[in-house]
């Protein structure tokens, strides 16, 4: 924003200011954070996985692959979603005209607001047995990311008389797909992170980050396609990505969950 508005000068140096301030507010907070761990000796040498731990490792590793397509679908919005909505979408205001660029905010600020009320939700839930397991709820997310590009299908589909897109679509999709990310990402962390055995913790969650780069890339070479298709369809196959993620944890969602969390009782 700062970067747009007035150089990239004034950018670095609103971010280097923000920085500054993070520093000071954890700083401050340091002694309210919990006491170290002591770290297991170097030369101590865990046990190797039992026939329980390899299964449950090999199902984490099929999570994993699974978050690459809410991988490929989501982060659209980044580059593609800035192009399309520099050339399409009506952002005129009665003080000047939105840079594009603006919107790379609407999702991370969507993530921060939803995240409490999705925790009273699941909370709300819980407090009914009717909170969904961790594999529906990435499914659940999944859905959504998929759903909010469909927001964009809609948008290419109803332009306003100037021929542009109103940007209340724009705003609703990129909202939409940070709700989608809080349902689906920590989620997933959080099931590799306490379901995978300690001998092979540090490498799956290394793997879990590893899929948002292997998704990364394959968005790159779906969002090649955009100047070969039309924008409508161009967005439904974004949406298509996402809703089929949704789709194959769905598929797989029993047989992974007895395997990843034996012990939950949730109905979901």
């Amino acid at each position: 924003g700062a970067a747009t508005a007035y150089g990239f000068h004034a950018g670095f140096a609103v971010a280097a200011g923000l920085m500054m301030v993070a520093l000071a507010v954890y700083l401050a907070g340091t002694r309210f954070l919990p006491e170290p761990r002591p770290r297991r000796a170097s030369s101590e040498v865990l046990p190797a996985l039992t026939a329980e731990e390899r299964r449950r490792t090999w199902a984490l590793i099929g999570l994993i692959a699974l978050s690459i397509l809410p991988s490929i679908a989501y982060p659209m919005i980044w580059n593609i979603g800035i192009v399309w909505i520099d050339q399409h979408v009506d952002l005129g205001t009665p003080l000047g005209t939105v840079p594009a660029s603006w919107f790379n905010s609407v999702d991370s600020f969507s993530s921060i607001v939803a995240a409490a009320p999705l925790i009273a939700l699941w909370a709300w839930q819980a407090r009914r047995r009717r909170e969904p397991g961790s594999l529906a709820k990435i499914a659940i997310g999944c859905a959504i990311i998929g759903a909010s590009a469909l927001l964009l299908t809609a948008g290419c589909l109803s332009p306003q008389p100037n021929g542009k897109v109103s940007v209340l679509w724009a705003l609703a999709a990129y909202f939409g797909m940070g709700v989608g990310f809080m349902w689906y990402w920590p989620i997933t962390l959080t099931l590799v992170s306490q379901g995978a055995p300690a001998k092979v913790n540090s490498t799956l969650m290394g793997g879990a980050f590893l899929s948002l780069f292997l998704g990364t890339i394959a968005m790159g070479w779906v969002g090649s396609f955009y100047d070969q298709m039309s924008n409508a369809a161009f967005w439904t196959l974004d949406a298509a990505i996402g809703l089929a993620g949704a789709l194959v944890v769905l598929a797989v969602r029993k047989p992974l969950a007895a395997i990843i969390e034996p012990d939950a009782h949730s109905p979901g």
